[in-house]
């Protein structure tokens, strides 16, 4: 009788310590410059950074529900062109830069404390960085030009030796440059943009986006088609 009344505070004990280790793993401390976090939806783990007072993802959201088709959806996934979200997430694509998403996904998937940061949010990171190092210079929009920063670009790059990003990444926010995203994963410019929903619309169909090049150290504000496949780069609530 003793051996199975042991037996039965030993279950409940690993239990108990299971259930501690569950919890502790969803508590995670953001005061800090950077760290890790786990999407409690699939188990995802994030990297982030904190830049001036912002707390951004640095990663690609890579969240892709079961269930839906990948023909003809919200979604996309760099080269592949399959329909099958879990086949989709083996992907070496995947692996890399993560999920597309059209504005109305991008809008709705950030995680629970997270969300698409608007045109706004990403003015706010791009003067912390100007003043940061001194004051950049601001190109406003023209019949030639987009409006953008100077030099914000190039911070926020990520430096890699799979493609030419001429980036520093001072900021660990690693911006990659898959390239532009058509809607069935296929790829053009690859190594050259780099491409950010922002959650704040222009008008019925086109939304404010952030990208960056790899042959400028701006980062630009352009607007494009809702429908389009962008990143998505979420910030802290």
């Amino acid at each position: 009788m003793k051996i199975k009344h042991l037996c039965f505070a030993l279950i409940l004990l690993v239990c108990a310590c299971s259930d501690s280790s569950s919890d502790d793993e969803k508590i995670v401390d953001f005061s800090g410059d950077s760290g890790i976090f786990i999407d409690q939806r699939d188990g995802h783990r994030y990297n982030w950074i904190k830049i001036g007072e912002q707390v951004w993802m640095a990663d690609n959201l890579a969240y892709l529900p079961d269930g839906v088709s990948l023909t003809d959806s919200p979604f996309a996934v760099f080269e592949y062109n399959g329909d099958n979200p879990q086949e989709a997430r083996k992907s070496e694509g995947y692996k890399e830069y993560g999920v597309f998403y059209n504005y109305y996904a991008a809008n709705e998937f950030c995680p629970e404390g997270w969300h698409l940061p608007s045109n706004a949010e990403w003015e706010h990171l791009a003067e912390f960085i100007s003043e940061d190092n001194g004051g950049f210079e601001k190109q406003e929009e023209t019949k030639y030009d987009l409006e953008g920063w100077f030099e914000v670009g190039k911070q926020l790059k990520i430096v890699t030796s799979v493609y030419e990003t001429n980036g520093t990444d001072n900021y660990g926010f690693s911006a990659l440059l898959p390239g532009i995203i058509e809607g069935n994963g296929s790829v053009s410019s690859k190594g050259q943009y780099g491409r950010f929903w922002t959650a704040t619309e222009e008008n019925e169909g086109r939304t404010y986006a952030r990208f960056v090049k790899s042959s400028s150290s701006l980062l630009y504000t352009t607007h494009l088609w809702k429908t389009s496949k962008l990143s998505v780069r979420c910030v802290k609530d």
